[in-house]
Order: C-alpha cells, then structure tokens, then sequence
C-alpha cells in the first residue's frame, strides 16, 4: 500500500458527512475503487453498534473478511466512496505502477480461497449471522 498526500485528511472528511460521524469510509484505490473495501477507514463505534463488535470474523483464513465487513456495510448504508482518499493497493490485477509480482505468501494463500469463499457464500445467504 502507499498513500497519497493528504489521504488520511480527506478521508476524515468523508467520515464527517455521515449523520452520526461514523460509518466506513472506502478509499481509491486503484483496483476496487468502492467496490469493495480491501482498505478503508472504520470508526470504533461503527463497529460496536453496528456491526456487533466484529470487524475481522475470524472463521475467514485469508479471504473474505473484508468483503463480508464492506457487505455488511452497504446493506445498513454505513459505507462512503472517498474518491479523494487515495491509497494505492500494489497487487498483480493492479494497472501500471502499481502491479506487482505474485510473492509466495500470496501462492500459498491461494490455497485458501476455495475454503473462504464457501464459508463467504454460506454466511452470505444467511444474511451473515
């Protein structure tokens, strides 16, 4: 990841037009540009009030977690696209610059993502509960 200037000052912005000030706020981020929310910022509150207390559910390995979080989110519209908050995801879909060699974390990790994404589609049909 790398920041661009003023990123966190902007997304701070964004979290203010929430009515209650709190919510997700997801940033650009060059792949997923608020389509889902690999990065983001979260208020503390958000989490214990809306979303129970769980911000990382621990029954995902590696995969899913943050798509579980940001779903759950947009469902309660507690989620923000803060195009001015730019925080670069270096990965291999990335475009230009910003896309990387796979690294070996990465392959073993694929081992993994058959295994989250059942757990991922079943929750998701129970509503995530």
């Amino acid at each position: 990841m790398e920041v661009e200037e003023n990123w966190l000052r902007e997304a701070m912005k964004c979290m203010q037009t929430f009515p209650d000030k709190e919510g997700m706020v997801v940033f650009q981020d060059g792949i997923q540009n608020g389509r889902n929310a690999p990065v983001g910022l979260i208020s503390r509150n958000y989490i214990k009030t809306k979303l129970n207390g769980i911000f990382h559910n621990e029954v995902y390995k590696h995969y899913f977690a943050d798509t579980e979080l940001f779903r759950k989110s947009v469902w309660i519209h507690g989620v923000k696209y803060c195009p001015t908050a730019v925080v670069w995801h270096n990965h291999f879909t990335a475009r230009g610059d910003r896309k990387v060699a796979k690294d070996d974390v990465y392959i073993q990790s694929l081992l993994l993502w058959e295994r989250d994404q059942e757990i991922f589609n079943s929750r998701k049909k129970d509503g995530f509960k």
